[in-house]
């Protein structure tokens, strides 16, 4: 009587057993493992004690030493273990788009937050119209940093010049102010001399020159897109907004 009730206790919670065993598929143990694994790491991340400066790629662009980090690199919304857990469900194909990981990707936005002005001669919005699509295939002109990447502890980080000719590389304009003229500097291939002349955001007040001769000088220019001093002028029309 006692085995019999025994083999009775025991028999349902072996097949409930074999049940659970079946139903966790290859899929599912992988899916297990990767949540486990990632909400792991995901804690470790936020309990570390020096997380923020480990996120830290590299020196700021000048000016913007003051700038808190989460002013650029938001906050992305839920817990790392939910966003983990998002990511793999993504992975698993159990989800239609991936979930910010710490935080959101980095976009223009904080950029213009400060530096959207009218009396900008280049502004990103205008490279959205479809004549400069094919500029935008080589130099992403839609966004700031394209040109301004941060971390690198300069304002500009695409080569002096290059960037002009992608849209100007037929110029012939219907009054020629300078001297030598812009298709003879067209053809002679000389960009580097573009913002010797021409500052690209118009923000100084400051006109061009009518003779070459007479714009700054070329290394004061590569200076200042790189850390140096402002060799156009000491003031600018529109300051920065404080974030």
């Amino acid at each position: 009587m006692g085995a019999s009730v025994a083999r009775m206790t025991i028999g349902p919670t072996r097949q409930t057993a074999q049940r659970r065993r079946r139903a966790l598929t290859p899929e599912r143990r992988t899916a297990s493992i990767l949540l486990a694994g990632s909400t792991l790491i995901a804690l470790a991340l936020a309990y570390a004690p020096d997380y923020g400066r480990s996120i830290v790629h590299g020196p700021m662009t000048p000016g913007h030493e003051h700038i808190a980090c989460v002013r650029c690199h938001a906050v992305a919304p839920g817990s790392m273990r939910q966003q983990a857990q998002a990511n793999v469900r993504y992975w698993l194909g159990l989800r239609r788009t991936g979930a910010s990981f710490g935080h959101e990707p980095v976009t223009s936005k904080p950029c213009l937050d400060c530096h959207a002005r009218e009396n900008d001669r280049h502004p990103i919005h205008r490279f959205r119209e479809p004549r400069f699509l094919l500029v935008t295939r080589t130099l992403d002109t839609r966004s700031c940093l394209s040109c301004h990447a941060e971390h690198r502890g300069v304002r500009l980080t695409v080569a002096n010049g290059e960037f002009c000719q992608l849209c100007h590389h037929d110029l012939k304009p219907r009054v020629d102010p300078i001297t030598p003229s812009h298709p003879q500097l067209v053809a002679e291939r000389r960009w580097t001399t573009c913002l010797t002349c021409h500052d690209f955001h118009g923000n100084h007040p400051v006109k061009a020159p009518t003779q070459l001769e007479h714009a700054h000088d070329a290394q004061a220019i590569q200076a200042y897109l790189a850390a140096g001093p402002d060799p156009y002028s000491t003031t600018k029309i529109h300051g920065a907004k404080r974030p």
